[in-house]
């Protein structure tokens, strides 16, 4: 969902640490670190993503990544199962 809304890789999305989204000011944010060029990208949340996010486990700091559980995996790895979760999906 966070790559769907922000246009991101799927390895920075799993990268993701709570300190890089401002749930907070008038215009919701998450900064990007692009790990293929190094640039600094920052994205408007969408109404969508923003809910997602809110419904998530909160974090004991704000150094603690969105995803415990995929960050730090292999690029590999996380595109095997993205191109496996598309061709299950029916027609």
């Amino acid at each position: 969902m966070l790559a769907f809304y922000s246009g991101q890789r799927l390895l920075d999305c799993t990268n993701l640490r709570w300190r890089e989204i401002d749930l907070v000011s008038d215009i919701k944010t998450i900064r990007f670190h692009v790990r293929k060029t190094g640039a600094e990208v920052v994205t408007v949340i969408h109404d969508a993503l923003e809910d997602y996010l809110l419904s998530l486990p909160t974090a004991k700091t704000d150094d603690a990544f969105v995803f415990p559980t995929l960050a730090a995996r292999k690029a590999s790895w996380l595109s095997k199962q993205f191109g496996e979760l598309i061709a299950s999906r029916p027609g």
